[in-house]
């Protein structure tokens, strides 16, 4: 083979959507013939789509599906209307890679912990809104002033953070690529709505500071009371990232409200 027909190398962290169609092929021949893993790929690699795809993302896919099938069938079992043997193998290979996905293999973790950690800057705003504000607030002994105070907080979070958040949603591919690497390409679905969570918990945290100012430390008591719900859901609901975004931006909507609501009852 000459230099201008050799094959292009594959990008590790790319045409993951390649891989997972390679896999798909793979385990189709899986279900049909029996072959096992090591004659699937080899098969594979005979395909022209096998060098732009990337290769050890297929090949763990792959392998991961076959070895995890028992336990993967048993669960699909409990969402289907039929019997997973009468399954077509197209269908079958489509809920097996699904699923398998959806049960958090190391790369998914990897992506979901980067976009965590990128969208976790939004949380440095209210600290630097509060140390300038707050320590004043404690001096005021003015309801009016120091609801003021809280709302001038609250303004600059949002004027701050919204910009932020609104840059991380639209750029999140260039800045998952320039942060982490490519490997971590998939936290680029979560990064802005991660964002969107910490912006409300932000918001929250500028109640916070308020209240400790203020003295009213007892609203610590409703952050455990909340903090113990989202555990006990994140208990049942953490198959997927999609589901633990989820539930943390509810969350924080909630925590917010219970603030805003805290407030109100205490300036009656």
């Amino acid at each position: 083979m000459t230099e201008r027909e050799a094959k292009p190398e594959a990008k590790p962290g790319r045409n993951r959507r390649l891989s997972r169609e390679l896999a798909l092929k793979g385990l189709y021949q899986r279900f049909l013939s029996g072959n096992e893993a090591e004659a699937i790929l080899r098969n594979l690699q005979e395909e022209s789509a096998y060098a732009r795809a990337d290769q050890a993302y297929c090949a763990a896919l792959l392998n991961g599906v076959i070895e995890n099938l028992p336990a993967l069938d048993a669960k699909l079992a409990g969402f289907v209307d039929r019997k997973v043997a009468e399954i077509s193998p197209v269908e079958h290979a489509i809920l097996s890679i699904a699923g398998y996905e959806l049960a958090f293999d190391p790369d998914t973790a990897g992506a979901y912990a980067a976009g965590s950690i990128g969208a976790r800057g939004v949380l440095l705003v209210p600290i630097a809104v509060t140390t300038v504000l707050f320590p004043r607030v404690a001096t005021l002994r003015d309801p009016s002033r120091e609801r003021r105070h809280l709302r001038g907080g609250l303004a600059a979070v949002v004027l701050a953070a919204a910009p932020l958040t609104a840059i991380l949603w639209v750029f999140a591919g260039p800045l998952i690529d320039l942060t982490f690497g490519s490997a971590y390409e998939a936290a680029e679905a979560w990064l802005g709505p991660l964002s969107l969570a910490m912006t409300l918990y932000a918001l929250a945290t500028v109640y916070l500071y308020h209240f400790l100012s203020l003295g009213r430390s007892r609203f610590a008591l409703v952050l455990v009371a909340l903090l113990g719900a989202q555990l006990a859901v994140f208990a049942g609901l953490h198959g997927s990232p999609e589901e633990l975004v989820g539930v943390q931006i509810g969350f924080g909507a909630a925590t917010l409200v219970a603030a805003e609501a805290w407030h109100a009852l205490r300036d009656r």
